[in-house]
């Protein structure tokens, strides 16, 4: 079971390290409104638990966006969303741990279930029980931003499981769902189109 803050120390190394390689790129503009746009999230949200905040707008540099998954993931063992089920959202309506015993893979990424039939569940459509955005932080994302999200606060709405990194995020999202998943969806194109550049961009230049 991997512990969240070995996630979000990671999560910081990766940002970090692609930061310092990208640094001549990023001017002391776009660092205060880092800093504004992260302020702002945390009073939103009213969490103690510390975000990393990664713009949508900087992945824009290759550099940093190829240090980006397009589901979160501990670095290390690839797994998903903290070992947490995410069928049992669906089915238990509850954040239920896996079982490392039932385990499947998908885009990278390793799931645990509770049991042999959810895994079979995810199995058949997996689409179905992926966190929206690919786990981040829905609110953190409808902000234009990237955060790893909290699997123990969800929400299910229209079929579509949506993780937030706080109690008081889930609570800000519950509030106005219809307006945030609508930004969230246009922001998670936006960081997909720039995902795609960057990998495409690396095979190229490998090839």
């Amino acid at each position: 079971m991997i512990n969240r803050s070995t996630l979000t120390a990671a999560f910081i190394l990766s940002f970090a390290s692609a930061a310092a390689l990208a640094q001549p790129a990023l001017d002391r503009e776009y660092e205060a409104s880092q800093r504004a746009l992260q302020a702002a999230i945390n009073q939103a949200a009213g969490s103690t638990r510390t975000a990393i905040v990664l713009p949508i707008s900087a992945l824009e540099n290759p550099v940093l966006a190829r240090s980006i998954t397009t589901i979160v993931k501990d670095p290390g063992s690839g797994l998903a969303i903290e070992g947490y089920d995410p069928v049992g959202y669906f089915t238990e309506g509850k954040a239920l741990l896996g079982d490392p015993t039932h385990r499947a893979e998908y885009q990278g990424a390793t799931f645990y279930f509770a049991n042999a039939e959810h895994r079979q569940m995810f199995i058949t459509t997996p689409e179905k029980f992926i966190p929206a955005y690919g786990g981040y932080c829905t609110e953190t994302l409808a902000n234009g931003a990237l955060t790893p999200a909290d699997p123990v606060h969800w929400t299910v709405h229209g079929d579509r499981l949506y993780l937030t990194r706080s109690a008081g995020a889930n609570n800000a999202f519950r509030e106005h769902r219809g307006r945030s998943i609508e930004a969230g969806d246009q922001y998670w194109e936006q960081a997909d189109t720039f995902l795609s550049n960057a990998n495409f961009s690396a095979v190229s230049k490998d090839g």
